[in-house]
């Protein structure tokens, strides 16, 4: 069984240093473990049992620059266009601006939420292509840019628990998305 599907999570993309003058090596929080927002109940077991899926797959985002003059993110952003034969269509904003590379970083962190919720996070190395987007180092760096962190996973071997929540005990990740 196929089930395509996005996790949200809150988190924060953490600068850690520069690769060189095009690159960044950032921190991700990937996913907290258990229950998330969508009712979906991931283990350790099968987060660990996924990290090889993590590797090299794309870190995308709609960053964009609200009417406030702050640094947003965006994520799942569309934008309804008119063609040039007067049909309407959808224009996909995300775009890939970082990469998950092959590691042996991957590890689980205690992480205070913000209502005082402490949670077990999966945590992997990214590189942001900041060059590319400078607007994106500057937002990483700023402390009032959230990154809330998205990801798109394939459930692969779910089942229910009692409390209605589906329990994913295998699953592989497709991207990262920072919204």
């Amino acid at each position: 069984m196929e089930n395509k599907t996005n996790v949200v999570f809150q988190g924060k993309i953490v600068p850690v240093k520069p690769l060189n003058s095009k690159l960044t090596l950032a921190k991700c929080y990937v996913m907290a473990i258990g229950v998330n927002k969508h009712r979906s109940d991931i283990t350790r077991e099968a987060a660990e049992d996924a990290i090889p899926t993590l590797f090299n797959i794309p870190v995308v985002g709609h960053l964009y620059l609200g009417e406030d003059g702050n640094y947003h993110m965006g994520g799942h952003d569309k934008l309804l266009v008119k063609d040039e034969n007067g049909k309407y269509k959808f224009k996909v904003l995300t775009v890939p601006f970082g990469v998950v590379p092959q590691q042996d970083n991957v590890h689980f962190e205690e992480v205070e939420e913000a209502d005082s919720t402490k949670r077990i996070y999966q945590v992997a190395d990214v590189i942001l292509w900041t060059g590319h987007y400078p607007e994106l180092l500057e937002a990483a760096y700023d402390d009032e840019t959230l990154f809330n962190q998205s990801m798109e996973v394939d459930f692969l071997e779910t089942s229910k628990n009692k409390d209605g929540t589906t329990k994913v005990s295998k699953y592989q990740y497709l991207s990262l998305i920072h919204i």
